[in-house]
């Protein structure tokens, strides 16, 4: 792909794809140490940085009381105290393997029906270290509210790690598809081209070219609005129904333009259409500061690997000099005449 660099576009990394694949897979969720989160928090990790804070009725753990507790999210922690200006007293972690269960959930075991059963609008939060909350409020919309923010954010925990190691790869290498045009003229068919579309090794763009040519176009990850799956944009509707697989098409869509592609199956359609709303979502996994510093030790590893080179060929023409002077001085007219 060209180096260029588009007016008000991203930088061009001098990363290869394999390069930031490497990095994102080596790019795990964050190493949790419960027992040193719970003795390092402090009550200001219950104000500051939070998703959601308030009062929940919680059931302790050894009496088996239910006892009103402030609660708030800072992820990848919920955090309960007495009071917004305490300490927190207890933590539970919220990642992929975090279970939020109500009292419809068919995973719910015995010893938990008989505990979502003693008090109304009760959920449970059981993380992967086996840390268990019961707990409740006496609104059903603050409950529910409760339990749609910790579910959900099981729900991004598990398509993160899809995204990091499946999707994310895949959007960077990039696909061929057909690219529809607009066609301006009344009475003629959008135009279709075969593209090759990758996004940027720091996912700030979303690229397209001429498979096998250099020069590109773009948009900014920042100016997409959505990403949508059919054939529901002004491009698409200006062909034909019968001419259209609706199955396989989707559109990367801005405020003053439409990216509109078809995909060879449904399924591609579909794991494209999912990674980039995932690079919406998520950006990318390894930060601006990861990559900057990826790219340094790729310049560095550049320079050794160039240094080492000059010293190997400097070192292999020194011993053919050497080798070409010993000959010439064996066949030498004074060497051959003793």
């Amino acid at each position: 792909m060209s180096t260029k660099q588009l007016n008000n576009g991203p930088k061009v990394s001098n990363l290869t794809v394999a390069d930031v694949t490497e990095a994102t897979s080596k790019s795990s969720e964050i190493q949790i140490n419960v027992e040193l989160a719970l003795a390092n928090a402090t009550a200001k990790d219950m104000r500051e940085g939070v998703s959601r804070k308030g009062f929940l009725i919680k059931r302790s753990k050894f009496k088996h009381q239910w006892k009103r507790r402030h609660v708030a999210y800072r992820p990848p922690y919920l955090y309960s105290s007495h009071s917004p200006t305490d300490k927190p007293t207890g933590v539970v972690v919220i990642d992929l393997d975090t279970l939020v269960l109500d009292a419809e959930d068919s995973r719910l075991d015995e010893n938990m029906m008989k505990v979502v059963a003693e008090r109304q609008n009760v959920f449970i939060v059981r993380d992967r270290f086996g840390e268990q909350w019961p707990l409740c409020h006496d609104t059903v919309s603050e409950s529910e509210a409760w339990k749609a923010l910790l579910t959900q954010a099981v729900k991004d925990a598990q398509l993160k790690r899809e995204y990091r190691t499946v999707l994310l790869p895949l959007v960077l290498r990039g696909s061929e598809f057909q690219k529809k045009n607009f066609n301006a003229f009344p009475g003629f068919f959008a135009s279709v081209e075969r593209r090759f579309v990758n996004v940027s090794v720091d996912c700030k763009a979303v690229l397209w070219h001429k498979p096998g040519q250099g020069d590109f176009d773009q948009v900014l990850v920042s100016d997409i609005q959505l990403v949508v799956v059919g054939a529901d944009t002004n491009v698409f509707r200006r062909v034909p129904k019968k001419k259209l697989n609706e199955d396989l098409c989707f559109s990367i869509v801005t405020g003053s333009r439409t990216l509109d592609l078809i995909a060879s199956s449904k399924k591609q359609r579909d794991a494209w259409v999912k990674g980039l709303q995932c690079v919406l979502k998520f950006g990318h996994i390894v930060t601006d500061e990861e990559l900057q510093e990826l790219e340094n030790r790729k310049r560095v590893q550049h320079a050794k690997d160039w240094a080492r080179k000059r010293v190997e060929a400097r070192q292999h023409n020194q011993a053919r000099q050497q080798l070409s002077e010993v000959i010439q001085q064996q066949h030498s007219p004074l060497n051959s005449g003793q």
